[in-house]
């Protein structure tokens, strides 16, 4: 049986952001891969402000092995965005990171994401 290494029960990173034009199509709407992107500079932020680690060093340990990405609402250029990211397991071989991002100004879940690292082998 695995043990957690690290204590995270309600810790969680949150900040707002601002869509860019360069994130999205013609038509003023975010391509999915920015999403996928926003999501990659959540867990950046979670481990550098909640972990105290610097990411270079946690990553070079995981690598992403799995993960699910649910998209449930467009955003749309100027839109103010909430990401919110947190450990779900930090075990010694896993982590397991869950994010939401939500447009603030409806409180509109845009998407959720679930990412599983595993340590390199």
């Amino acid at each position: 049986m695995q043990k957690n290494i690290r204590n995270l029960d309600n810790k969680k990173n949150i900040y707002d952001f601002r869509v860019c034009s360069y994130e999205c199509d013609l038509f003023k709407i975010v391509n999915n891969v920015s999403i996928l992107d926003w999501f990659e500079n959540g867990r950046y932020f979670f481990v550098e402000k909640i972990l105290n680690e610097h990411p270079f060093n946690i990553f070079n340990t995981y690598c992403l092995s799995k993960f699910k990405c649910n998209y449930k609402s467009p955003a749309k250029y100027g839109d103010i965005l909430e990401m919110t990211t947190s450990a779900k397991a930090l075990l010694n071989n896993k982590i397991i990171f869950t994010q939401v991002i939500i447009k603030k100004k409806y409180n509109k879940i845009i998407a959720k994401g679930e990412f599983l690292y595993e340590v390199r082998k």
